[in-house]
C-alpha cells in the first residue's frame, strides 16, 4: 500500500495547490491552538470549505492543536474543538496530555494524531498511545529507520494497529522533538505556543577552555529530504510521510507535493531535481537514517542559497551601460514638482537621474547540467555574502557552460546557485483554481421493468467502507421508432463524470432490449442526478452524526458547568484554608512549625497523608555522588539523582549505574532517592534499566524513577515521577499522568504564577505531589549535535563534566553552557540562573508540594550554600529578610539571576487571559 502523502498548508491559496497536485491529507492551523503562531493560518469559516474542497478530491484535513493549553484556555480551547468537530475534520494533532484526556471524554469518536513534540519515541510508548485513544503517532526526527522497525515489527505481532508517520522533508528542528524553551526563557516568546523566534537560526560563538573553537550559524540544520528513501520508509512500516512547511510559499508547497506524489506513484520525471529549485538549505538524510551531526548541521548559512551550478571561469568583457534611475512611481511623485521648475532646471534634473553601471558578461562553468531559463533567479556567494540576480538575457548555454550578463560586483571564482525557477512558478499557476478530480471509483447497475422504467443501484468505497444507494429515474426508456440505442453508446454517456470526485470504473445494464430508445440528454440528467446524489453521500459521510452532535454538546455543556462550578469551589476552600491557617500561625511560632513539619515530612517517606498546601517542601536536582552526599545532610523531599553526565559512553554508563546508584543510597539518611533515567529513552535502554532496576529490587533497595515519557510503569512497579519536559501546562495533564502511573509531576518552567496557581486550585483534591523548580540554570535544549565539523573542521572534544560557551553573536548577553551526556547528545543550559528565593510568598499560595532546586553542574559548596539558604526562606514572611537571602545567593552565583516566566509570562500573549 502507498504511503499516505501529507502536505502543509498555512492559507486556504497554498491548500487548494496542495491537494490538486495530489495530497492525500493535509495539516493546517485554526487562528489559536496551531504551533504557527505567526502563520496566515485559517478562519472557522475557512476550515470549512477546506474539509469540504478536500473531501470532493478524497483527501483528509487533520487540524493542529498542538500547542500546550493553560486553565484559563481550557473552555474556549474546547468550544474550538466542537466547531472543529461539527465540521467534520479527519483528525486533530495534540500534543498536551490534558487535551487528550479532555478529547477522549467529550469527542470520543473524534480521531487523535499524537503530535512529534509529544515525544513517544519508543515502543511503550506508543503502546501507551493506542490504549490512551491515540490512532497515529508522529515519530520524533531523531528516531532512527532501524528503530522505528522493531517498533513497528513488536507493534504487529502484539496485534497492535496504530498508524505511524515521520516527516520526510523540510526544515528540522535543532532540539530534540521540537521540545525546545530557549525562546521561550530568553524572549517571552514559547515555541511550545506557536511562537519560536527561532534562535536556532542565529549567529553564535563557541568557547571552549577561553579559546574560541567555532562561530557561524552553529545551530542551523541542513533541511530533510527523504526523496532518495521512500521504499525504505514504506518497508520500516511507516503510513504516513510529512512534509513540513506551513510557513512556506505556494511554490515551494506545490514543488515539493508534485515531487513526492510523482514519486510515490513511481512516474518518470525530474521530480529530484526540482525539489533543489524551491527553497531549502542544502539537504540532508537526518538522524532517521543515522547520519552524523556533522552530516545533519549547516553551520555555515541558515537561509536559502539555492541549488548549485557551479563557478565563475572567467569575465568575458565589461562594458558601461547608461540606465534611467527613476521609474513610473517616481515620476508620478516627481510630476508636479517639475511643473513649478523652469525648461532648463528639468532638463537637468533628468540628466541626473541617468547613471552609468558596468555591465559583465562571465562564463559560469556547470558542475550539475540544469538548464537556466530567462527568469530564473541567480545567486552569487563569495565567502559568507550573497548577492543575487534575476537573469533577463542568455548570450550562451549548453550542458558544459552558460554564459550571460550580470551588473553585480562579482569576480572569478565565486559559486553560483540557481535559486528561482520561473518555469515552476509557471506550471503551478494552473493549479491555484479549485476544481474537482475523478479519484473515487463508482460502479453503476442499471435495471429496466417490462415498462422500461430505471432503477441503478450505485456504489463505491470509502476508507474501506461501502456506501451504496438507490437511483429512480424519472425518465424511462421508448420502443425505437428509428434507430434504437446501442448498450455502448449508454456506456459512454454515464461515463462522463468530469468535474466531480467520480469515475465510473464498472457499468452493467440489466434487462436490456435491442429495440429501445432514450434521448442523450435525458441520459445526461440521469447522469448528473446519480453523481449529485454520490457527491451528496460522499459529504454526508465525512459529517459528524446530528446526534452524535447533541451528544457531544451536552458532554460539553456538563463539563463546562462543573469546571466553572469547581473553579469557584476551589477558591471558596482556598480561602477559608488560609484564614484556617492565618489563626493558626497566631498560635504557634513559625520556626517551630517549620521543624515540626518537616520532620514530619521526612518520616512519612514517600507517604502523601500530608494534603498539599499544608507545608512546602523542598527536593534538589545534583548529578554527582559528592553533591548527594551535600544534599543528604538536610531534610529533603526527594533527591533526584541523574547520573548521565558521569560516563564518556552507553556502554560505560551501564555497566557501572548499578553500583553507582547503591553509592548513592549508602549517603541518603531520610530523603528519597530518585534515579533520572536518560532523555528521549530507547526501547533498548528501558530494557537495560528495568534489569538494573529489578536487581536492586531484588537486594532489597527498590528505587524510584524519574522519567519523561509515558507508558513504563508496568516494567518499573514502584514510584514514578515525571520530568518537566512532560510539559505539563493544566491540571488535565495531571489526571491523565495520574492515571498513567506518575506519582509525582514538575509544573512546566514556561508557566507564570497566575497559570501555576490556577492549575494546582482545580487539581487540589488529587492524589498526586505537584511540584516547580525554583532555583537552578535550567536546560533550554537537548540535542543530538555534539558539535562536530565546526570551522575548520574542528570539532569539539570535551572531557566528561566540562562544558563549552555558547554566544549570541549579535546579543551578547544570551550565553549558554553546553554538557554533554553519555549518549553524546547536548544539553544547552541557560547561563542566566533562574532564582525565585525573593517570590516565596507567591510560590506559598500556589499550593505546591514542594519546590525543586536544580543544583546540577555545582559544586559542594555552592550547593550546600543554596539548599541552606532556602530551608530558611520557605517559611519566611519578611519580605526584607527574603531580599537579604537572594543576596546571599547573588554573591555565590556566577549567573545573572532571572525570574524566568514566574511574573510576567509569556510577552506575546499579554493580554490574552
Amino acid at each position: 500500500m502507498v504511503m499516505e502523502l501529507l502536505a502543509p498548508a498555512g492559507s486556504y491559496d497554498v491548500f487548494k495547490i496542495a491537494v490538486n497536485l495530489g495530497a492525500d491529507a493535509v495539516y493546517l492551523a485554526g487562528q489559536n491552538f496551531g504551533a504557527r503562531a505567526y502563520a496566515e493560518n485559517f478562519t472557522t469559516e475557512e476550515i470549512k470549505k477546506s474539509v469540504e474542497y478536500a473531501h470532493l478530491n478524497n483527501a483528509k484535513v487533520f487540524i493542529t492543536v498542538n500547542t500546550l493549553i493553560n486553565n484559563f484556555e481550557i473552555i474556549d480551547f474546547l468550544k474550538y474543538i466542537f466547531k472543529l468537530y461539527k465540521i467534520g475534520v479527519d483528525a486533530v494533532i495534540v500534543q498536551d496530555f490534558g487535551v487528550l484526556k479532555l478529547l477522549k471524554s467529550i469527542f470520543p469518536e473524534m480521531k487523535i494524531h499524537a503530535s512529534t513534540q509529544m515525544s513517544l519515541n519508543n515502543y511503550y510508548s506508543v503502546l501507551w498511545a493506542k490504549e490512551n485513544g491515540v490512532s497515529r503517532v508522529i515519530f520524533p526526527r531523531e528516531l532512527s529507520i532501524d528503530e522505528i522497525s522493531k517498533i513497528h515489527k513488536k507493534l504487529k505481532r502484539n496485534d497492535v494497529d496504530i498508524e505511524l508517520e515521520v516527516f520526510s522533508h523540510g526544515a528540522l528542528c535543532y532540539s530534540v522533538s521540537g521540545n525546545c524553551y530557549i525562546s521561550s526563557l530568553n524572549n517571552g516568546r514559547s515555541g511550545n505556543r506557536g511562537a519560536c523566534t527561532q534562535p536556532c537560526r542565529r549567529e553564535y560563538l563557541l568557547k571552549y577552555k577561553g579559546h574560541k573553537v567555532g562561530d557561524g550559524y552553529l545551530l542551523s540544520t541542513h533541511d530533510l529530504n527523504l526523496s532518495d528513501d521512500l521504499d525504505k520508509l514504506s518497508e520500516s512500516g511507516i503510513d504516513s510521510i510529512k512534509l513540513e512547511g506551513r510557513m512556506k510559499s505556494e511554490d515551494y508547497v506545490g514543488t515539493i507535493v508534485n515531487s513526492y506524489r510523482n514519486l510515490l506513484n513511481k512516474k518518470e520525471g525530474s521530480f529530484k531535481d526540482d525539489l533543489n529549485l524551491v527553497f531549502n538549505r542544502n539537504f540532508t538524510k537526518g538522524y532517521i537514517f543515522n547520519q552524523k551531526p556533522s552530516e545533519v548541521m549547516g553551520r555555515e548559512s541558515s537561509g536559502h542559497i539555492g541549488f548549485y551550478i557551479g563557478e565563475i571561469t572567467s569575465i568575458n568583457r565589461e562594458y558601461p551601460e547608461i540606465v534611467q534611475e527613476n521609474t513610473d512611481t517616481k515620476n508620478k511623485k516627481l510630476h508636479k514638482y517639475k511643473k513649478r521648475k523652469s525648461k532648463e532646471e528639468n532638463e537637468k534634473d533628468d540628466e541626473s537621474e541617468r547613471r552609468v553601471r558596468t555591465v559583465k558578461e562571465i562564463k559560469v562553468s556547470k558542475k550539475n547540467p540544469i538548464q537556466i531559463e530567462k527568469g530564473d533567479g541567480i545567486a552569487f556567494k563569495f565567502g559568507n555574502k550573497i548577492k543575487g540576480i534575476y537573469i533577463d538575457d542568455i548570450i550562451e548555454q549548453n550542458e558544459e557552460y552558460i554564459v550571460f550578463n550580470t551588473t553585480r560586483n562579482i569576480r572569478v571564482g565565486d559559486k553560483v546557485y540557481i535559486s528561482y525557477s520561473k518555469s515552476i512558478h509557471k506550471e503551478l499557476k494552473k493549479y491555484k483554481k479549485e476544481f474537482i478530480q475523478s479519484k473515487i471509483p463508482i460502479s453503476l447497475n442499471m435495471f429496466l421493468d417490462d415498462k422500461l422504467n430505471i432503477k441503478v443501484n450505485i456504489n463505491y468505497t470509502l476508507n474501506d467502507d461501502m456506501i451504496e444507494f438507490e437511483y429512480i429515474a424519472s425518465s424511462k426508456f421508448e420502443k425505437a421508432i428509428n434507430r434504437p440505442i446501442k448498450k455502448e453508446e449508454i456506456e459512454k454517456q454515464l461515463s462522463k463524470t468530469g468535474n466531480t470526485p467520480f469515475f465510473v470504473d464498472r457499468t452493467e445494464i440489466n434487462n436490456f432490449k435491442n429495440d429501445i430508445f432514450i434521448p442523450v440528454s435525458k441520459l445526461n440528467e440521469i447522469r448528473r442526478e446519480i453523481l449529485e446524489k454520490a457527491t451528496e453521500t460522499l459529504l454526508n459521510y465525512y459529517k459528524t452524526d446530528k446526534n452524535k452532535i447533541n451528544d457531544a454538546k451536552s458532554r460539553l455543556n456538563r463539563f463546562v458547568k462543573k469546571y466553572k462550578s469547581k473553579k469557584d469551589l476551589s477558591k471558596k476552600e482556598l480561602s477559608k484554608k488560609e484564614l484556617s491557617k492565618n489563626l493558626e500561625n497566631e498560635k504557634i511560632e513559625s520556626t517551630d512549625l517549620k521543624s515540626e513539619k518537616l520532620e514530619s515530612k521526612n518520616l512519612s517517606f514517600g507517604n502523601n497523608d500530608l494534603r498539599r498546601k499544608d507545608i512546602l517542601g523542598l527536593s534538589v536536582f545534583v548529578d554527582n555522588i559528592e553533591l548527594v552526599e551535600v544534599a543528604s545532610s538536610y531534610n529533603l523531599n526527594k533527591i533526584y539523582f541523574d547520573p548521565s553526565y558521569l560516563y564518556a559512553n552507553p556502554n560505560d554508563y551501564f555497566e557501572n549505574i548499578e553500583k553507582t546508584i547503591m553509592d548513592a543510597l549508602s549517603k541518603i539518611t531520610v530523603q528519597e532517592l530518585v534515579w533520572v533515567l536518560p532523555s528521549l529513552i530507547s526501547d533498548e535502554e528501558i530494557e537495560k534499566c528495568n534489569i538494573i532496576f529489578n536487581s536492586l529490587k531484588n537486594k532489597g533497595v527498590p528505587i524510584s524513577i524519574m522519567c519523561d515519557i509515558p507508558g513504563i510503569k508496568p516494567l518499573f512497579d514502584f514510584k514514578l515521577y515525571g520530568n518537566h519536559t512532560l510539559n505539563v501546562w493544566n491540571n488535565f495533564s495531571c489526571e491523565k499522568l495520574s492515571e498513567s502511573g506518575f506519582n509525582s509531576l514538575i509544573l512546566s518552567p514556561e508557566l507564570s504564577f497566575e497559570e501555576m496557581k490556577n492549575l494546582v486550585l482545580n487539581y487540589m483534591n488529587k492524589d498526586i505531589d505537584l511540584e516547580m523548580i525554583a532555583h537552578g540554570n535550567l536546560e533550554v535544549i537537548m540535542t543530538n549535535d555534539d558539535f562536530s565539523n565546526l570551522n575548520k573542521n574542528k570539532s569539539l572534544n570535551m572531557d566528561i563534566s566540562e562544558y563549552a560557551i555558547l554566544e549570541d553573536k549579535k546579543r551578547k548577553k544570551f550565553k549558554y553552557k553546553i554538557l554533554s551526556d553519555f549518549n553524546k547528545k547536548s544539553h544547552i543550559i541557560n547561563k542566566d540562573c533562574l532564582c525565585l528565593i525573593d517570590e516565596m510568598d507567591k510560590i506559598r499560595k500556589i499550593g505546591l508540594d514542594s519546590i525543586i532546586l536544580d543544583c546540577r553542574f555545582s559544586n559542594e559548596n555552592y550547593t550546600s550554600n543554596i539548599i541552606s539558604l532556602y530551608l530558611e526562606a520557605i517559611n519566611e514572611t519578611n519580605h526584607e529578610k527574603l531580599n537579604s537571602l537572594k543576596k546571599e545567593i547573588y554573591s555565590l552565583s556566577h549567573s545573572y539571576l532571572s525570574k524566568g516566566n514566574f511574573l510576567d509570562g509569556r510577552i506575546h500573549e499579554k493580554g490574552k487571559k
